[in-house]
């Protein structure tokens, strides 16, 4: 079937536009006399999109035949069209949302983040740049070890090419006051997902967000994926400004062609916000600067695209001229440099339709800093980097410390993929993919660095030590994978079938062997036509992701024990004798962490009301947390048989007695489960003529688990109590909690295209959001004795009177369901296009200020909720 494209305005030949026949990847480009030509079945309904920078995207339904030939306008982008969406499409395969550019102006984002909200089950918040955005896909919060494996089981694809946070390792020591696995002092998201803060969304062109099972070309995911495509083409310049009471923000972008024959394109963005969370808060803000230039040349059959971004974040809190005495002050600086080389070569032959090749490094470039002023006893200080006792000294009782972490994360990626289009028997059409990806990720930053003599605080004789990181090897993972999109009819319905296979070698030490795990993810997505119009689908699917560089290398543990500690006022007469023992934590085998994923559903369109409804169930095992162990050491301690005036006192030449003492220490575990289960649906009525109206409904009911299947060893009463105790008891961790939650979005649409207005109003309702932890199991089911000898224990041995010192107690009051009240929040928006490109857009959220306050059973506090009132603008001029 062949075809031209026109400006609709102009009826200018248009060259660059992508048509594409879904639901087989089959494709073309128009080429400089605006002319494409497609292979497809004949006499069978297909719908054919067509899409152009700055151009609204078009589907046309077509039913070809050897002989049609089309003629397709395509109009210019404008809210003065009489079909515009500003809302999130809802695709069939993979339950998977698109928003288009016109959603994306609409909503008035600072950062991908704020995208998010269009889709089912996600919620509409204020543009809050103070901390990391993180996202989560079909979970609710329990725990924030549930939390952190959503976000890093979130793959972010940006133009073909995966964004990686495998190399981050801008952690520091955790002080054993806190918990386990608690936040930097500074702004990281290590071990978790990309910041989404990092990503304007002014150059982006369309965002898919993959809920559901994808395809086998997509791996080192397990929650889902964001799929991000820029702005690469031939555009009008456009400078777009941005405010609102924490932030202001200005972009510019701008396309044009190189040549006369319209062949090649370059695009440069630019995009600078600066932000304060608090407008009164002069100590704490947020700087961003993100760039883009990128390179496009199509000729018939081949087509090449260059793109190189960067960016550059400080997440900063200055010293507070205020503050003289504790000196406090941090921050996070982060700058990116990113670059990546596409070609998809379409010879459109029997033996082959497409190849496509892409190869892509980024390299960023990391530096955290914290200050502050230490106050305590004078302590003993050690600066050995192995197993030995030597003379120590003793530290200040007050000290600036000062703690830099740099890192270079480097992520390298590279994907081959070969396509096949066949014709089958019975009007089947198949759509083959085979491909192999590489990826490499490794960290080449100097590490922590600090003052060993002013080490960052610390207790309970834990020492702690500087790092480099270029130490540590690099992370490689290698993966095949193959898949097959069949598609045909079965009388008058329709049907397609996307199963595919997925080979993912982590750490591979050949081509099918593995030091880590050598994990097979089969993946299968189903739709079936069952009335006209309506689909059902279903789909299976096992995805992975692999460990990060903080999980398999956390570094060694250092302990600084006190043999001898004879302190006099003559600095000669001093005597600190340490022994040092080193807890070394690298290298440790650590797999994959796995999620099986499975839903059934429908969706479709009847009398242009179009909905779907998906129900699923999503189980991850082996996840990743921290756990906090002990472990006992015998401390030898000497006697002093002299103290010979301006001398250090004599020891005796053998210890007198070795006491036990027992040490803590956090460790990388992979031993958490998640079950997220429910349902999303949405619903988007036809627009009522007289008043250009329509309606949008979605949201989701969903319930999660999140189960700690290892052990909890009783750790603050083997270090943190003044007498060692004779055995520490170890329980079934058990943390099992429950959440779940239920919310709707209705969106009123109301567009007047003789003026360019859109108005949106928002009514979202969180109906239910209740949260409790299940009973947990008081009885210990063993304990560590002062030898370090590990004896589990009977359920009767647990409850005897013997073993009654090692119950725990227990806060029954997490028991209790948090269960407040439903909330309901208003919003509106708007968008004015005075002319093509001209335009003005405002947001208000939570217009009528409701704020309540529920009381939390579990903590005995009120909490607020719902966000703040809060508003902004923007204009966009294009030249």
């Amino acid at each position: 079937m062949t075809g031209v494209v026109r400006d609709a305005a102009t009826q200018q030949l248009l060259s660059g536009v992508l048509v594409q026949a879904p639901p087989t990847d089959e494709a073309a480009y128009t080429g400089d006399e605006g002319r494409f030509s497609l292979q497809l079945t004949a006499n069978r309904p297909r719908a054919l999109t067509f899409t152009l920078l700055g151009k609204q995207p078009l589907t046309l339904n077509v039913q070809p035949t050897r002989d049609t030939t089309l003629t397709v306008l395509l109009e210019d982008r404008s809210f003065g069209l009489n079909e515009v969406s500003v809302v999130a499409k809802e695709q069939r395969i993979g339950s998977s949302s698109v928003i288009d550019k016109s959603a994306l102006i609409h909503v008035q984002p600072t950062s991908l983040a704020d995208v998010l909200q269009l889709v089912p089950g996600q919620l509409a918040t204020n543009p809050n740049l103070g901390a990391a955005q993180q996202v989560t896909l079909r979970q609710v919060p329990t725990t924030p070890d549930a939390t952190r494996a959503n976000a890093l089981g979130t793959a972010v694809i940006q133009d073909g090419m995966p964004v990686s946070n495998n190399a981050n390792l801008q952690s520091v020591q955790t002080i054993l006051n806190a918990a386990p696995g608690s936040f930097a002092p500074f702004s990281s998201v290590v071990g978790r997902g990309v910041d989404l803060r990092q990503m304007g969304a002014d150059n982006i062109e369309t965002v898919e967000v993959v809920r559901g099972i994808p395809s086998a070309k997509y791996g080192d995911l397990t929650s889902g994926m964001i799929i991000t495509n820029s702005r690469v083409g031939a555009t009008r310049p456009e400078l777009r400004l941005r405010l609102n009471p924490t932030l202001l923000q200005a972009s510019f972008v701008s396309g044009f062609w190189l040549d006369k024959q319209k062949t090649q394109t370059f695009n440069t963005h630019v995009d600078v916000l600066r932000s304060q969370d608090d407008p009164r808060d002069r100590v704490n803000s947020y700087s961003r600067l993100t760039g883009l230039l990128s390179w496009r040349r199509q000729v018939p059959g081949l087509t090449t695209t260059a793109i190189l971004t960067g960016y550059r974040t400080l997440d900063d809190q200055r010293r507070d001229p205020s503050d003289q005495r504790t000196q406090r002050q941090r921050f996070a600086r982060e700058s990116s440099v990113k670059g990546s080389f596409e070609t998809r070569w379409r010879p459109r032959q029997p033996w082959l339709t497409s190849l496509r090749a892409i190869v892509g490094i980024n390299y960023v470039d990391q530096e955290a800093f914290t200050q502050e002023l230490i106050t305590r006893d004078l302590f003993p200080l050690s600066t050995a980097l192995r197993d030995t006792t030597m003379r120590g000294r003793y530290g200040e009782a007050e000290y600036l410390s000062r703690l830099t972490v740099s890192g270079r994360p480097i992520n390298t990626y590279t994907n081959w993929e070969a396509n096949w289009v066949l014709s089958g028997g019975l009007g089947m059409t198949h759509s083959i993919i085979a491909g192999m990806s590489w990826q490499m990720d490794v960290n080449r930053g100097d590490g922590r660095i600090f003052d060993p003599t002013r080490p960052p605080r610390q207790n309970y004789g834990v020492g702690e030590r500087p790092r480099s990181f270029r130490d540590i090897p690099a992370l490689h993972q290698l993966s095949y994978y193959v898949e097959d999109k069949l598609s045909g009819w079965i009388g008058a319905r329709s049907y397609t079938i996307q199963a595919g296979f997925r080979f993912d070698n982590v750490q591979p030490t050949g081509l099918f062997t593995s030091r880590l795990d050598f994990v097979p993810s089969p993946r299968i997505n189903v739709t079936l036509e069952t009335v006209p119009g309506v689909f059902l689908r279903g789909g299976y699917g096992q995805m992975a992701k692999a460990p990060t560089l903080d999980v398999l290398y956390p570094g060694p543990r250092f302990f600084d024990l006190v043999n001898v500690n004879y302190f006099a006022n003559n600095p000669a007469e001093r005597l600190l004798l340490i022994t040092t023992r080193v807890i070394n934590l690298d290298g440790q085998i650590v797999r994959p962490f796995r999620t099986q994923k499975a839903e059934i559903g429908f969706d479709g369109q009847i009398q242009q009301f179009q909905g779907a409804i998906t129900a699923f169930r999503e189980t991850t095992t082996g996840a990743f947390g921290t756990n906090r162990l002990v472990r006992p050491f015998a401390l030898a301690r000497y006697g002093i048989t002299a103290t010979p005036p301006g001398q250090p006192p004599v020891l005796t030449p053998q210890p007198t007695r070795f006491d036990t003492v027992f040490v803590g220490y956090d460790q990388p575990v992979a031993n958490r489960r998640y079950v997220n289960e429910g349902v999303e649906f949405s619903l988007l009525t036809p627009e009522w003529p007289r008043i250009r109206t329509s309606f949008q409904l979605n949201g989701a009911w969903i319930r999660s688990n999140s189960f700690d299947d290892g052990i909890l060893i009783d750790a603050d009463r083997a270090y943190a109590t003044q007498n060692v105790p004779q055995r520490v008891a170890i329980y079934q961790s058990a943390a099992n909690r429950t959440a779940s939650f239920f919310n709707t979005s209705l969106r009123l649409i109301q567009r007047i295209p003789r003026l360019g207005l859109v108005i949106s109003g928002l009514w979202q309702v969180i109906w239910t959001n209740t949260n409790r932890s299940e009973p947990l199991n008081p009885y210990a089911i063993g304990y560590i004795d002062r030898r370090g000898q590990t004896t589990m224990l009977t359920p009767q041995q647990s409850q005897s009177p013997e073993f009654a010192d090692l119950r725990r107690a227990i806060d029954v009051r997490l028991e209790v369901p948090f269960q407040p009240p439903p909330l309901h929040l208003f919003n509106l928006r708007v968008t004015k296009e005075w002319a093509k490109g001209y335009g003005f857009s405002f947001f208000a959220n939570n217009i009528t200020g409701n704020r309540p306050l529920a009381l939390n059973p579990q903590s005995g506090v009120f909490v607020r909720r719902n966000e703040p009132l809060f508003f902004g603008a923007e204009i966009n001029l294009s030249f």
